[in-house]
């Protein structure tokens, strides 16, 4: 058989499963068949008879089954992993046909803070470049993040945890430092030398107890308001009447009359970049690393004047933790 038949061949064996692959994958993914049809606009039951299809042809189950759920075995989770890769590269082959590789939404999930620092002038650098690329910006839960990149959902998210699955691709961005905060009419912003026993005196704005924000566990503090989002809490704190402990990197850049206490930085959080592995050398998931690479690196530009602690040295930091 020549290579030209063996192709072929390959063509009419997929022929056969073709039709039937993207409504195994819709099912796949969310291993629910309600949830599937209402995302491929069909009925459920029409998406059972087509997985039902594939499993025929295939001569083996893709799903375990019960009066109550549908479940992916083994054998579907191999073939949802090769699915997933050829229709993105079909994806991308048809976009660089169009020319639209650098067109269209980019779908990033940050941090409210990391978003602002660091995803927000990594965008204005892109849009220079490629103007008619349209950015989204999400905040998915990182335990939630390898589902979302693998369906596509996401192009790129900022995650704290490098621990990520092997099929996606995690690069270390930059460690955010945390310090103390407070208004510039605080009794300690007058200060020049205070010590974390003097901020226990004080009552703090802080996160949810589940969220860290860099204070040390051993340390107890009077936290007497919790705020979800940051800005929040950064506003609470420019008011004058709770001290805040924020990212240095955002709460520099926040726009509001905050003055760093004179401390070493009680803590540092790493940010890693996590996406799908890249199938070419250029594509806007690249394109996006890259201006955040360079926006880190504008930051490192300004960061030793701006952080040091009262002694003039940069001591090393812990990880941060959450109120107990």
């Amino acid at each position: 058989m020549s290579s030209d038949e063996g192709s072929l061949a390959r063509v009419r064996e997929l022929a056969q499963f073709w039709n039937w692959l993207p409504a195994f994958r819709a099912v796949a993914e969310s291993e629910h068949l309600p949830t599937a049809a209402q995302e491929m606009a069909t009925s459920a039951s029409g998406l059972s008879r087509t997985v039902k299809q594939l499993e025929d042809a295939l001569e083996r189950a893709l799903f375990d089954r019960d009066a109550r759920r549908i479940a992916l075995n083994e054998e579907g989770r191999v073939l949802l992993e090769h699915v997933r890769d050829a229709m993105r590269r079909v994806h991308d082959g048809l976009q660089a046909m169009r020319e639209s590789t650098f067109r269209g939404e980019l779908r990033v999930s940050a941090s409210n803070s990391v978003a602002a620092t660091y995803v927000l002038p990594a965008i204005e650098l892109l849009a220079a470049e490629h103007p008619e690329l349209q950015p989204q910006i999400y905040t998915v839960p990182d335990d939630q993040v390898p589902l979302a990149l693998r369906k596509g959902a996401l192009d790129l998210a900022l995650v704290e945890q490098a621990e990520l699955p092997d099929d996606l691709e995690v690069t270390w961005l930059e460690s955010s430092s945390y310090s103390v905060y407070a208004a510039e009419s605080h009794a300690l912003s007058q200060r020049e030398m205070v010590t974390l026993d003097e901020c226990l005196a004080f009552p703090f704005v802080a996160p949810p107890p589940a969220i860290p924000d860099g204070w040390p566990r051993n340390l107890r503090r009077r936290v007497m308001l919790r705020v979800n989002a940051l800005s929040l809490g950064v506003r609470a704190c420019a008011r004058g009447g709770y001290l805040a402990v924020l990212p240095d990197d955002y709460a520099i850049d926040a726009g509001h009359a905050l003055r760093r206490l004179p401390l070493a930085p009680l803590s540092e959080q790493p940010i890693f970049m996590a996406h799908r592995k890249l199938l070419a050398s250029r594509d806007r998931v690249s394109a996006l690393r890259d201006a955040l690479v360079r926006t880190v690196e504008r930051l490192d530009q300004t960061r030793p004047e701006r952080f040091i602690s009262p002694d003039g040295s940069q001591p090393e930091a812990t990880a941060p933790t959450s109120d107990d």
